[in-house]
């Protein structure tokens, strides 16, 4: 019970500080507005340059990506796509094949 009880304590401390964050920004003027717009932006790109928002995170790996190992064709029966590996286990996949058409016009 004691960590719903903490937790409900935080959240009331977040939503009163953002209550009174909101007073505050809609009491200034549009030119202080305008101001700590700019210097929130100066900050941000300043930040950014700065460990830990320049460590790189993504996982690199040696696989080719699937993309790469098909064939996409489009022609009047619709998109093929066809595995390049003939050893491939992979199914040939036809999307948008037309329906027969009236031709009674």
């Amino acid at each position: 019970m004691s960590l719903i009880i903490s937790a409900r304590q935080v959240g009331s401390g977040i939503a009163s500080a953002y209550r009174r964050y909101a007073e505050w920004l809609v009491s200034i003027t549009w030119k202080r507005f305008f101001l700590l717009s700019v210097l929130v932006m100066i900050l941000a790109g300043v930040l950014s340059s700065l460990p830990p928002f320049t460590w790189d995170i993504a996982t690199r790996t040696s696989r080719v990506p699937s993309s790469r190992n098909v064939d996409i064709t489009v022609d009047d029966h619709g998109v093929h796509i066809k595995p390049k590996g003939k050893r491939s286990q992979a199914p040939e996949v036809i999307i948008g094949q037309p329906a027969a058409r009236d031709h009674h016009r």
